[in-house]
């Protein structure tokens, strides 16, 4: 930024303001300008002049004069009108600066506490709802193991009962073949009965052919023999001896056939159960087969509400943890950033008391820079311009962040920018002083 500063003899020259301490130096040097006898526009008096008499100036350069600097007054004014609302922008910034710098904001903690309770308690009731979803997959799993064990029972006892199924067809089996062969055992025996029978009937048949056709010649005396008695006798005795083979043999016919009887009996008493058992055993059975198909079929039926249960618990769960994950992130970078700005303003509160402390300890070189002005030029704007800007104390870049050394910048540029300003006024007024001397003039 530059703007023409008026010269003794009128005419404007450059000065560069681009920095504060080329201002100051600019504004210096005016003043030690303006301090001194200001010096005429008219042209110099001769000797040959009298006294009293006015001094001949030349109108066209005059005018050509009031007419740049009515010009360059025109630009001042509208820089002076633009400086003014920037400066009515600026001063309202710094007035809020100064009044938080007065009254410092007291962080309210309760807005920041409340999110965080909140989320502890969104925490706590996550973790509780985990614990339960946790539970009830740990009795799903428990009543699915039960469920596995049931199962395994009932398979073992199929096998079990397939087995026992197995060994009765076997008994069935050899009872049928014990039957059969006992059967055929009877029927040789009743042929065997029948062929003795009849060979006893033909011995029988031939011996009493034999008997009636014998002729028996016994020479006895008759005065001793008896033959009646004799024949009598013979007879009885093979009656008995007939008697005797018959009830023998009857008798033991008897005993074969009796024991023929009682085996077929306990052999049909045997086939008879066997058979009522096999009958049990194959409606026990299907009964076991019918119920182990409800039972499977019941299984699954339960069993795919349960696993759609657990795939959605184990989603949700997998959300949840990513929840709590990403939660715990926020807090962890809230509490950083947190203990970042509590050290941050207390080191901003240092610094400040730093300077406040430097500015007490010094009040002596303000009081001679005063001094050094001369009285009427004792003007607040260029008193303020005069005062030296406190300097950014900027700390090592280790002691704070980009954020404090922009906002202490910006503050910085804020005083610089309120000197250029006032410096601006003060060259106004000043420049309408020497309008007023040269149109007096």
């Amino acid at each position: 930024n530059s703007f023409l500063l008026p010269r003794a003899g009128g005419r404007g020259a450059k000065a560069s303001v681009s920095s504060i301490e080329g201002l100051r130096n600019v504004l210096h040097n005016k003043i030690e300008n303006d301090s001194a006898p200001a010096i005429p526009t008219t042209a110099p008096v001769t000797a040959s002049q009298p006294n009293g008499s006015p001094a001949h100036v030349s109108l066209p350069e005059n005018k050509q004069e009031l007419q740049g600097l009515n010009n360059r007054l025109k630009n001042y004014l509208d820089k002076v009108q633009q400086l003014k609302e920037d400066n009515g922008k600026l001063q309202k910034e710094i007035d809020d600066i100064l009044a938080k710098r007065k009254a410092p904001e007291i962080r309210d903690w309760d807005k920041i506490q409340k999110p965080q309770d909140d989320l502890d308690k969104e925490i706590k009731n996550l973790t509780l709802e985990n614990a339960k979803l946790l539970l009830q997959i740990d009795n799903n799993k428990l009543a699915l193991e039960d469920f596995n064990n049931k199962l395994d029972d009932e398979s073992r006892m199929k096998k079990e009962l397939e087995k026992d199924i197995d060994t009765l067809k076997k008994d069935i089996e050899e009872t049928k073949q014990t039957r059969d062969q006992l059967q055929k055992e009877m029927e040789l025996v009743e042929d065997e009965v029948k062929r003795l029978e009849t060979d006893h009937k033909k011995e029988v048949d031939n011996l009493c052919e034999k008997i009636k056709n014998s002729e028996v010649k016994v020479e006895i005396d008759s005065q001793n023999s008896n033959l009646a008695d004799i024949v009598k006798n013979i007879r009885i005795h093979y009656q008995k001896q007939a008697d005797k083979n018959m009830k023998e043999t009857e008798e033991w016919y008897k005993e074969k056939f009796d024991n023929i009887q009682v085996k077929e009996a306990h052999n049909n008493e045997a086939l008879e159960s066997g058979k009522s058992e096999y009958n049990k055993l194959l409606k026990e059975k299907k009964s076991l087969q019918m119920q182990i198909q409800a039972s499977l079929s019941t299984n699954n039926y339960r069993l795919v509400p349960v696993n759609n249960i657990i795939v959605s618990l184990e989603a949700e769960l997998k959300e949840v943890r990513a929840q709590v994950e990403q939660k715990v992130e926020s807090y962890k970078k809230l509490l950083c950033l947190k203990m970042k700005l509590e050290k941050e303003i207390q080191e901003y509160d240092n610094l400040m008391g730093i300077t406040a402390d430097k500015e007490r300890k010094n009040p002596k070189r303000s009081k001679r820079r005063l001094r050094k002005i001369p009285p009427p030029l004792l003007h607040p704007p260029l008193l303020l311009l005069l005062l030296p800007p406190p300097p950014p104390h900027l700390p090592p870049l280790s002691l704070t962040t980009k954020k404090k050394r922009t906002r202490l910048k910006c503050l910085w540029k804020i005083d610089v920018l309120k000197s250029v300003l006032l410096s601006v006024l003060f060259l106004s007024l000043s420049k309408r002083k020497m309008i007023g001397t040269v149109k007096a003039a």
